[in-house]
């Protein structure tokens, strides 16, 4: 967990993360789906952010968004591991690591 909280682009991701995911519905919450949004997700982070000046890479995005819904930097695939947690609890639990950074 410290890893993450000292991971500089962690809460961009999380913030990014938490957005794009929750614009999926109940109905559109499948691991194609997901996957899809997971890899805009780099793209995503810099444009919210730019004065990060670069993109981040797949596994400072993928980390922190595996650590934050699953507790666990290692895993199945996030994609389907995150249709099988369900919408609820992966945004549920994105929310409460990303306030985490807040205190």
């Amino acid at each position: 967990e410290r890893a993450q909280t000292n991971n500089p682009v962690a809460h961009l991701v999380l913030e990014a993360a938490e957005v794009e995911l929750g614009s999926l519905g109940e109905s559109d919450w499948a691991a194609p789906k997901i996957k899809k949004l997971l890899s805009r997700l780099p793209k995503v982070v810099l444009a919210s952010n730019p004065a990060i000046g670069k993109a981040p890479k797949a596994a400072n995005v993928m980390l922190p968004l595996r650590w934050a819904s699953t507790g666990s930097l290692k895993g199945a695939e996030l994609p389907e591991t995150l249709a099988l947690l369900g919408r609820e609890t992966v945004l549920d639990r994105i929310e409460r690591k990303r306030n985490a950074f807040d205190k």
